[in-house]
């Protein structure tokens, strides 16, 4: 199977399809002032963010979600595009696998849950996304996939190119 290296502009447009993110309100509760806190703390940005793309859509994501609990009673549901999806839950899966989030969140604690959760969903959002990215590796596929690479790079320049234009 040959990789898949270069994006095509079908892969582009899909990054800028929009889709929804839910949460339960109880949850949306939660991690909206945890969200805060950290989007906030200027000393963690050289621990949590690898590029300013993820701190720009952890922080729209919370203002989402705080915006529709107060428009609405019930659980948040926020529109986001797939580029945003993608790099969001690349930030939380590089979370999970290093221990930079250790210091902010206890054993089993209500934001760690809601965390999982929020990648949970993501991952269901991007099944196509991470799809695609296996298959280009290939069945020994290397440590690295370039297909997934390529994708949330690209993720992460539209989410800056939407920031650009708002």
């Amino acid at each position: 199977m040959k990789k898949k290296d270069k994006l095509t502009s079908d892969d582009i447009r899909r990054l800028n399809e929009p889709t929804y993110l839910s949460l339960p309100r109880a949850e949306a509760l939660v991690i909206c002032p945890w969200v805060r806190r950290i989007e906030e703390d200027e000393a963690l940005v050289p621990v949590l963010w690898k590029h300013g793309s993820e701190r720009i859509v952890l922080r729209d994501l919370r203002a989402g979600l705080e915006r529709m609990m107060a428009e609405d009673e019930g659980d948040p549901r926020v529109e986001i595009t797939r580029a945003r999806a993608l790099v969001l839950s690349d930030w939380l899966w590089r979370m999970d696998q290093s221990s930079a989030l250790d210091p902010l969140l206890g054993d089993d604690s209500a934001e760690e849950k809601v965390l999982w959760t929020l990648e949970a969903r993501l991952d269901l959002l991007l099944i196509f996304e991470l799809h695609g990215a296996i298959l280009s590796a290939g069945p020994t596929g290397p440590e690295t996939w370039p297909g997934y690479e390529a994708l949330v790079s690209a993720a992460r320049q539209q989410v800056m190119i939407d920031r650009l234009g708002t």
